[in-house]
């Protein structure tokens, strides 16, 4: 129902119901690809195969009886559209969305959402020999950082454990698919080891299960991005229509 839209209650005029999008929470384990096709031809595990994994997992503990509904919620043979991807040797926090139109918006730089990402590194500068990442770098990138030509804007980096050569770091930077993280680190002498997207927006990784997926509300901070519909969309296809 576009906004545009006359709707009438019992003879009176009300306001047309808003078609508002789905969000899903799930985590990523390593040697996963974000994508959605079911496998690769070389065999490499897809997020849409691993969904079909728990989903069998599952069947298997509980049942049919008990599953009904659970191939729904599997989204193993539904329509979804990847938000915040990641690469397939990073884990961590992934949201997925039915529309689009709000998958594009939500991982677009001018939306302005923080992202945390858990990131362990090996230093090769002289100062980072320990692993430590230098000091005035990290304060430098308070107020704007740069790699390989791309602006990163602000992004605040801490350490959050030393191990021998190695440290974790804990970054917030606003993401966004032409700013990857670790072409950030990398172009600044930090080997990366692990990365870990901690977490996007209001949304943490520690509150998702690691064996399903969690349809999760669109949180207050988060529902100004969602698109409006428009009279126009019935007259030239709209990419990201929502499907139920």
């Amino acid at each position: 129902v576009f906004e545009q839209a006359m709707v009438a209650l019992d003879g009176a005029e009300v306001p047309p119901p808003a078609a508002e999008p789905k969000l899903w929470a799930l985590f990523k384990p390593r040697k996963v690809l974000c994508e959605a096709i079911q496998e690769k031809s070389d065999g490499t595990e897809t997020l849409r195969r691993r969904m079909r994994r728990w989903y069998e997992k599952e069947m298997v503990q509980i049942g049919k009886t008990v599953g009904v509904g659970l191939e729904e919620e599997s989204l193993k043979d539904k329509h979804w559209v990847i938000v915040t991807g990641l690469s397939w040797a990073s884990d961590g926090l992934v949201l997925l969305t039915n529309d689009g139109i709000f998958a594009q918006t939500l991982a677009s730089a001018e939306s302005n959402i923080l992202s945390a990402f858990d990131v362990k590194i090996q230093g090769v500068s002289p100062e980072a020999e320990r692993g430590d990442p230098p000091v005035d770098l990290l304060h430098k990138w308070r107020t704007g950082a740069k790699a390989g030509g791309v602006k990163y804007g602000r992004v605040w980096c801490s350490m959050t454990k030393r191990t021998g050569a190695t440290s974790r770091l804990r970054v917030k930077y606003v993401e966004s698919p032409e700013r990857p993280i670790d072409m950030l680190l990398d172009a600044h002498g930090m080997r990366v080891q692990t990365i870990r997207r901690y977490a996007f927006g209001p949304y943490l990784v520690t509150d998702v299960p690691q064996d399903r997926v969690l349809r999760i509300p669109i949180h207050k901070s988060l529902r100004h991005l969602i698109p409006v519909a428009d009279m126009r969309q019935a007259l030239v296809p709209v990419r990201g229509a929502l499907i139920e």
